[in-house]
């Protein structure tokens, strides 16, 4: 129901356009811009339905693509990943506090008992490293007002997927200053070309899932600060601000549609 509701809104904003503006027609919609804000991208459309076609040849702005031949969500030569937007100012609060990173790895979100479905069983598996190294492992299901506190505490968050591949969670660790943990190399992140993320974060095949601790507990403290060094460079990469900011998101954003369509 929900998808179907979205193709009829969607429809009639595309029907609006076609009508009171002339430039749609002039190249099939292909110089026009789409923002997908939410989890599934332009798959909330419906998969291979009508009005899925009838914008593919538009610039997609999402949030994830798959490294697939066949994801109509995001395809490659057209569309750009770009950051979610996140409201950054109870972060902004503890920025000018010390914050002793008394977390080893942290993670708060949803958990569901589904092995395969949901999040391909990593949050299970980090629901159990909660369990049974509680000392290492903050691990808490649902959501509160310490968020923040919590991930700035953190040397490293988990970043697992849910329903979709991406995760929020990436860019509030990036702007917390703690390390990403993120699962498979499926998820396309933003700016590839621009931010060489294996300086930033730790990926961990979802076959190698149950060495988690193992990969993390090597970490010496030379990589974390290393690491920690290379994402205080790129945060700023990341972030929407509300002035221009040169090399922030809007202007890398802009930078890979003009590549992309030149």
């Amino acid at each position: 129901i929900c998808k179907e509701k979205t193709q009829k809104y969607f429809d009639d904003i595309v029907d609006w356009v076609e009508e009171k503006y002339p430039y749609w027609n002039q190249n099939g919609g292909n110089d026009h811009v789409f923002v997908f804000s939410w989890d599934q991208g332009s798959e909330i459309l419906g998969h291979n339905s009508p009005t899925q076609h009838r914008i593919q040849s538009c610039i997609h702005l999402v949030h994830h693509g798959k490294r697939v031949a066949d994801d109509s969500n995001y395809i490659s030569q057209k569309d750009v990943i770009i950051p979610v937007y996140r409201d950054y100012f109870a972060l902004d609060r503890l920025s000018g506090k010390h914050m002793e990173r008394k977390i080893f790895a942290y993670f708060r979100g949803t958990i569901e008992n589904s092995e395969h479905i949901y999040g391909h069983g990593v949050r299970r598996f980090i629901k159990y490293l909660g369990q049974t190294k509680p000392t290492k492992y903050f691990v808490k299901e649902g959501h509160n007002e310490f968020y923040w506190n919590e991930i700035s505490r953190s040397t490293f968050t988990l970043c697992p997927p849910g329903w979709s591949l991406w995760s929020p969670r990436l860019y509030d660790a990036i702007l917390a200053g703690s390390i990403p943990i993120i699962f498979g190399d499926d998820w396309v992140l933003p700016f590839e070309g621009l931010i060489d993320y294996e300086k930033i974060l730790v990926r961990i095949d979802k076959s190698e899932i149950k060495s988690l601790d193992d990969i993390l507990s090597k970490k010496d403290d030379v990589d974390i600060e290393l690491k920690r060094l290379n994402i205080r460079a790129v945060a700023s990469k990341l972030r929407y601000h509300d002035h221009h900011v040169e090399s922030g998101p809007i202007d890398l954003m802009l930078k890979e549609i003009l590549e992309k369509h030149a």
